[in-house]
């Protein structure tokens, strides 16, 4: 099954979906912010199709509801929602800025009046990067304030950050290239013992170079190229009847580099249940098991190769439910989690994925020089999730408010 498309012509630097709003930066340095759900009502308006659309870029979670798969179960029902995604994947969905003028709720200069090295919201905060350093804005502010991010920020640090990954916990992992890795416990009070704060709540975790990381469960991943990764190791421990997280130790990534992997891994990065390593017209696909002590027998284990059509050099890479996503100078690769290729054959500006959000995980946006496309992939949940090669587990959020969403959404499809 191809992805859906949605296009927006403009001219921009940066994107973020947050909580039904979607942040644009632009080059002129303004940061726009939308009403992310009237778009995509425009868009079914246009088209009349919202079954595909709700599912593609409303609530990615429906398609992971047991209720919902049941209901696709029914060989005509099947034959139906397959046609309708088909013909609206066949279909080009193309929106000016014009288009979205009435789904606009603010317009500002972007904070700190600079372009973003990288961004992330998270709790209703804006944490930004700038060549100034690191920086946070109270966002998703009332319709009714004047502007929807603070344009007072908060200056965190001094430093140059390069990428901004929050956990699903109060946790983000910064990387600082040269300056190494650390991570910003926003709201946390209890230190890490081994680790030295260098700011209120930033911790050093590592100083080796950190070009961008990613976390799995407790521990923190750090990218780098021609085989310099490692994993920054933690667990969890209990004082009491409350968990806290320990720092354990580092580990080089040629201590978790299997005999199998024969030729040096040209960039490698991990999140969450699975670590990659790409090499040439190869990529080595490792699972990660965080309950285990760590040894190459069970705290790792060798999933397989996935065969690359393209042996360039690889830029980055992440990781999703629907799949795993490689960016070269030329394009941007998704090796699709049912093992199908997906190719965007343009040179790109930034791409986006939310793999911690519950209604945008099945999303990638990429943007490009005149354009951003939202790309919404819908073909995961017929997956076996513990047995998939590309693309991380799809899990329920562990929240008593989260089940009772899933349990109701089946119901609530239909009032």
């Amino acid at each position: 099954m191809q992805p859906l498309k949605i296009s927006l012509l403009g001219n921009y630097y940066d994107c973020q979906l947050y909580r039904g709003r979607l942040y644009l930066w632009t080059f002129e340095g303004e940061l726009r912010i939308y009403d992310w759900d009237q778009i995509v009502e425009k868009v079914i308006e246009r088209n009349g199709d919202w079954l595909t659309f709700l599912y593609g870029f409303k609530d990615g979670r429906y398609l992971y509801n047991s209720k919902t798969k049941r209901l696709f179960e029914d060989k005509e029902i099947k034959e139906i929602v397959i046609r309708r995604y088909s013909t609206s994947c066949r279909r080009k969905h193309v929106l000016t800025e014009k288009d979205v003028e009435d789904c606009l709720i603010g317009r500002q200069s972007s904070p700190s009046s600079s372009l973003p090295i990288d961004t992330e919201i998270y709790n209703s905060v804006l944490y930004y990067s700038t060549e100034k350093g690191l920086f946070s804005a109270t966002a998703h502010r009332p319709k009714s304030e004047k502007y929807k991010v603070s344009t007072k920020p908060r200056k965190l640090w001094d430093a140059r950050v390069l990428t901004i990954t929050a956990n699903d916990y109060p946790q983000m992992a910064i990387s600082a290239g040269s300056d190494g890795l650390y991570e910003f416990r926003p709201g946390i009070e209890h230190r890490i013992p081994v680790l030295q704060e260098i700011e209120p709540q930033l911790y050093r975790v590592s100083e080796r170079f950190s070009l961008f990381s990613n976390y799995m469960y407790e521990s923190i991943f750090s990218s780098s190229r021609n085989g310099n990764s490692y994993i920054s190791m933690f667990k969890l421990d209990r004082n009491n009847n409350s968990f806290y997280r320990v720092y354990e130790k580092e580990v080089e990534e040629r201590s978790f580099a299997l005999d199998s992997l024969k030729d040096k891994a040209n960039l490698s990065w991990g999140i969450r249940d699975k670590i990659y390593q790409a090499s040439g017209d190869k990529l080595r696909v490792l699972r990660f098991n965080k309950w285990s002590e760590y040894s190459k027998d069970d705290r790792l284990s060798d999933l397989g190769v996935v065969n690359l059509k393209n042996s360039s050099r690889q830029i980055k890479g992440g990781a999703a439910s629907f799949g795993n996503i490689l960016e070269y100078e030329d394009r941007l690769v998704v090796i699709m989690s049912d093992n199908k290729c997906f190719e965007i054959p343009n040179e790109v500006t930034r791409w986006r994925i939310y793999p911690r959000s519950i209604n945008y995980l099945n999303q990638l946006h990429v943007i490009l020089e005149d354009r951003v496309d939202f790309y919404s992939f819908n073909h995961d949940s017929n997956v076996n999730q513990s047995e998939k090669l590309n693309g991380i587990e799809y899990y329920v959020p562990n929240s008593a408010s989260a089940r009772r969403i899933y349990s109701d959404v089946f119901d609530d499809l239909f009032v």
